[in-house]
């Protein structure tokens, strides 16, 4: 490779190369680590729900979820 002047660059000390890929692996994982952290809040399912469209509408209340049969 040549500089602006014509003159051979020396090539790049290893140093350089492994301070910017120490920096790369650092900020994926401070990434990664966000990301999978990341939690959604639980939230209540919805007590009423609507059925139908426009007019014709009408609003139901869910059913709480059956609870399964007992085994024997």
């Amino acid at each position: 490779m040549l500089d602006e002047d014509g003159d051979i660059k020396p090539p790049s000390q290893f140093w350089d190369l492994g301070v910017i890929a120490i920096a790369a692996i650092f900020s994926s994982c401070i990434i990664g680590l966000w990301f999978f952290s990341f939690k959604v809040p639980n939230e209540k399912p919805p007590t009423e729900m609507t059925v139908g469209i426009g007019q014709g509408s009408t609003i139901h209340p869910t059913l709480p979820p059956a609870d399964p049969a007992p085994a024997h």
